[in-house]
């Protein structure tokens, strides 16, 4: 009866231990709030696998979020440095990567703008922590408005504001100043 109880007490501990490990080895970033929307257009999508969910002003973004407008909408996102990213109609973007120095700059953003129209302002971290990436080209961004459009085959990268470094896929680069 004792080894029975005893048992027991092991095997409800080892479950709270197995649930304590795999709490602190999920990853701390999954659901940090990296963003939000700032304006939202008509339809304007949270995309996770098959589902999709409205997005509202207010609403956080995350690291590794795809966002999707649809015909006749837009959207203005907000960064947790101020960047803004300005995405036209039938626009995506999947917010790749970021890493924080601390809670209003980045050490590292990386934005991947699968197609459409956008605009790019940086925030309030060092212009070396941003990259945005296309099917067709790796954009370095200096202190910089940028407008880009990403369709059919092609990338537009035209420069608004500071300077870009704009370099395709088979590592041909021209700066922009």
């Amino acid at each position: 009866m004792n080894f029975c109880n005893c048992f027991g007490l092991l095997f409800a501990i080892g479950l709270v231990t197995a649930g304590l490990v795999t709490a602190l080895a999920a990853p701390a970033y999954a659901q940090t709030r990296v963003g939000e929307a700032a304006v939202v257009k008509n339809e304007v999508l949270r995309v996770a696998g098959p589902s999709t969910s409205q997005i509202k002003v207010g609403d956080g973004l995350v690291r590794d979020e795809v966002v999707r407008t649809g015909l006749d909408s837009a959207t203005r996102l907000v960064m947790a440095d101020s960047t803004n990213l300005s995405l036209g109609p039938g626009a995506t973007l999947k917010l790749d990567r970021t890493v924080f120095d601390d809670e209003h700059h980045y050490r590292d953003v990386a934005v991947r703008l699968t197609s459409g129209a956008f605009r790019f302002v940086t925030g309030n971290s060092d212009k070396a922590a941003y990259r945005i990436t296309t099917p067709l080209a790796t954009i370095g961004v200096r202190g910089t408005t940028l407008d880009i459009l990403s369709q059919r085959g092609q990338t537009i990268v035209n420069l608004q504001h500071g300077a870009a470094s704009v370099c395709t896929v088979s590592f041909e680069c021209i700066q922009l100043t």
